[in-house]
């Protein structure tokens, strides 16, 4: 006796298309940086990977010319979340979905060798009898090997500090925040909700454990009463124990781009430093070798403020 429907809202402005996740809008003289390199489209393969968006490519996409104010300019959308979670749109999603592509030769070749004896991953998951959750699970995902239905070049080209800017704020969405996030669906079932909640929370820890062991998991870096300080985001989530963190400073010529490094100075506190100019803090922990974060601290007056963060790994 009930039926469901969606609703999409209109979109203000002049549509003008999608846009790639490779290249530039020759028609936008805003968009500079190819889409391949743009940040917060490599990094949201793992946005997309926590809530299973497998259909992430260009045709949900849109672009509309709108009014700013300083004249106009291009606003860019995400469309099309039907396929998210367990659905897929107007039907149960396929549980191949997230596990691997529409179709890759390398896929096709170990199901044709094997005579389809060779059992992929994602055909080990088990999902629950709940017709509001389709199929949508947590214990065999793996945020490292979750691929959309189409490659998507962006995600192909993340690097694992994009990983970590989209995961600390994955990680920032606490169980209390998912379940009222899953609450406002308003599903019939509360086994449904109960199912996706769990997911999601199990998903979201999966996704920052597997992106703070490739960068040292340090954010907030700021100078307060004359040291530098910083969170390790692993361990104030949870998400593992804080890390032993070595420090050494330079004195840093930004002009020139060259670090002079200071005998001595091995604390968070900032070294002595007579007229305005920047140090450099590298930071890194014998638990993780080859990672370091470079952070850059300007001295103007008696402000010194943090303008920098590199990390390496």
């Amino acid at each position: 006796g009930l039926y469901r429907a969606t609703a999409s809202m209109s979109l203000p402005g002049k549509t003008i298309g999608p846009y790639r996740y490779y290249g530039t809008r020759k028609d936008d003289p805003n968009d500079t940086v190819p889409h391949e390199h743009r940040r917060d489209l490599r990094a949201m393969h793992l946005a997309c990977a926590l809530v299973n968006h497998d259909d992430s490519r260009s045709i949900n996409t849109v672009d509309a010319v709108v009014d700013g104010p300083s004249g106009k300019y291009v606003k860019h959308y995400q469309l099309d979340f039907g396929s998210t979670l367990g659905s897929g749109s107007d039907k149960v999603n396929s549980p191949r979905s997230g596990g691997e592509y529409l179709f890759a030769w390398k896929q096709a070749a170990v199901q044709l060798f094997t005579l389809g004896l060779a059992v992929p991953r994602w055909a080990r998951a088990s999902f629950p009898d709940l017709k509001a959750v389709g199929r949508f699970e947590s214990a065999m995902f793996d945020p490292e090997g979750w691929v959309p239905e189409y490659p998507n070049p962006a995600f192909l080209n993340r690097l694992p500090d994009d990983e970590f800017w989209m995961a600390k704020q994955i990680v920032h969405l606490r169980d209390d925040d998912i379940r009222a996030i899953v609450q406002s669906a308003e599903y019939g079932d509360p086994r449904a909700s109960e199912w996706v909640t769990r997911c999601l929370i199990e998903r979201r820890d999966k996704i920052g454990r597997a992106a703070f062991r490739k960068v040292l998991p340090l954010d907030r870096f700021e100078v307060n009463g004359g040291r530098l300080e910083w969170t390790d985001v692993a361990a104030a989530c949870g998400l593992g124990r804080a890390l032993e963190i070595g420090i050494r400073w330079s004195l840093f010529d930004n002009e020139r781009e060259t670090g002079a490094p200071i005998p001595g100075e091995n604390t968070p506190r900032l070294p002595r430093m007579d007229r305005d100019g920047y140090w450099l803090a590298t930071l890194d922990s014998p638990a993780r070798p080859g990672q370091s974060i470079r952070v850059y601290v300007r001295k103007r007056g008696n402000l010194p403020r943090v303008v920098g963060i590199e990390y390496d790994w």
